[in-house]
């Protein structure tokens, strides 16, 4: 009898112990979690001390970089990214893309990718820039020269930081599917009609926008391939019109 009391005691003591060990680490990992938590809001070591910007490959400028300096001084966990990206893309609309990265502990890497103008829009006595997503992002510059020019002839102005109307929309496309077909052209001109006039090459073509555009396009291009009109005698054919199931020639 006195045996098994003695017995239960000792099970008793090392149960006791085993639970008085497990105590004590859950108090030491709770003194290190509580630690390092004050640690990080305390301390400033992950406070953000560099940003480090590039823009299409190139170091941002002082004005592109001041859109980011808000989060110096802040903790690099907390830095909400997208509300960054946000805020940046509305004070530059002429920005595509933002990528931020954080480098722990102080460094955040920023990558600006600017839009690429496709066409110059001319309404009226004004001209924008547009680029592949239809958004209209700044007034042209001197630097807008050799782009194609697209002439909305009824369609009034257009506001910086909007998307082109279905007009310009239209005009764009048939750029582009020009461009795919390498038929050079330096002007298209839209109306109120539905039709679009390209000039280029000393002629003419005219397209409706209610066709495909490649559909007439090819047949532009099998007529300037198989006319058989000479190189040197392509100024004679001034105008095409491709509206119709057959062509006009003029």
């Amino acid at each position: 009898m006195i045996h098994r009391k003695s017995k239960n005691i000792r099970l008793l003591k090392r149960k006791f112990d085993f639970l008085t060990a497990k105590k004590l680490i859950y108090i030491i990992l709770f003194c290190a979690i509580s630690g390092f938590i004050v640690f990080i809001f305390a301390s400033g070591f992950f406070n953000v001390k560099f940003i480090i910007c590039q823009k299409d490959e190139f170091l941002c400028s002082n004005e592109e970089q001041y859109l980011f300096y808000s989060v110096i001084g802040k903790n690099i966990f907390f830095i909400n990214s997208k509300k960054l990206i946000d805020s940046a893309k509305l004070n530059n609309i002429g920005l595509s893309a933002i990528q931020i990265s954080k480098k722990i502990p102080n460094k955040i890497y920023v990558n600006l990718k600017s839009r690429k103008a496709i066409a110059l829009l001319a309404a009226g006595s004004d001209s924008y820039l547009i680029d592949k997503d239809y958004f209209v992002f700044a007034k042209s510059g001197d630097n807008a020269y050799n782009l194609p020019i697209i002439n909305l002839q009824a369609n009034g102005s257009f506001v910086v930081g909007t998307f082109a109307n279905e007009k310009a929309k239209k005009a764009i496309q048939l750029a582009e599917v020009l461009k795919t077909f390498f038929i050079p052209f330096s002007k298209i001109i839209s109306d109120s009609n539905g039709s679009l006039a390209m000039q280029g090459g000393g002629f003419q073509a005219i397209f409706s926008d209610k066709k495909d555009f490649e559909t007439q396009v090819i047949s532009l291009q099998l007529i300037l391939r198989s006319s058989k009109i000479k190189e040197n005698d392509q100024s004679k054919l001034k105008k095409i019109d491709l509206r119709f199931d057959k062509p006009v020639l003029n």
